[in-house]
């Protein structure tokens, strides 16, 4: 292959990724198995238009059969804003502001004599600040792992890296081949949807509640 043709394979492949799925993520475990060295501190994952998963400079295609995250910290971040504003004093000096006082002597040819008084302006500059503080929650990023399948080899192993909202639901997009886990509140909530049912079945078959409000309470309870 030529040069040429190398160049436009590079360009080929550059716009065929831009469209395809991926995240980069900063792995803090499980390195070793993506052959990847221990001064590489990220790594993008891709999803191909097949729906099998890849890492850039990692050979081999995978599948995602586990992810769990621990879910999203924040931490208080204050901030101060100081903003200054100039202002100026002006001080007069003087008597009558430049009128002229005098008198006539000494015949029809008299001089006026007299003074002037005048004003000036004497100005200091001050500087007035004002000071605003605020305080946000902000997200950052905490653990979270996922396991993977060599789908030519069939290895598993586990990756460790950091997680964010952001981060969470590009991966949301990616195909994974997992068992989604119920959590003890679900089961709870679906035990409690199901007792509420037998109880109110229990007041229709008494005649305390007819057939439509018997109805309408099972849409509330299920949500439908």
């Amino acid at each position: 292959m030529g040069f040429t043709d190398n160049i436009k394979a590079s360009w080929d492949k550059m716009q065929t990724q831009a469209k395809e799925l991926h995240v980069t993520v900063e792995v803090k475990s499980g390195k070793q198995f993506l052959n990847i060295g221990p001064l590489t501190s990220s790594i993008t994952i891709r999803q191909n238009a097949d729906g099998n998963i890849y890492f850039d400079k990692v050979d081999g295609f995978f599948e995602i059969t586990d992810y769990q995250w621990e879910g999203p910290r924040y931490k208080t971040v204050a901030t101060t804003n100081t903003t200054e504003k100039s202002k100026e004093k002006t001080k007069k000096k003087g008597g009558l502001g430049g009128a002229v006082v005098g008198t006539m002597v000494a015949g029809p040819i008299g001089t006026a004599v007299g003074f002037a008084a005048t004003r000036k302006k004497d100005k200091k500059g001050e500087k007035e600040a004002n000071t605003i503080a605020s305080e946000e929650e902000v997200e950052t990023k905490s653990n979270a792992k996922m396991t993977l399948r060599n789908l030519s080899t069939g290895e598993s192993f586990t990756i460790g890296f950091l997680c964010d909202s952001k981060i969470d639901g590009d991966l949301s997009n990616f195909s994974m081949n997992t068992q989604r886990t119920v959590t003890t509140s679900e089961v709870t909530q679906q035990k409690s949807k199901v007792e509420l049912m037998k109880e109110y079945k229990d007041l229709l078959d008494a005649g305390i509640i007819n057939e439509e409000e018997f109805a309408q309470k099972k849409k509330e309870i299920l949500g439908i």
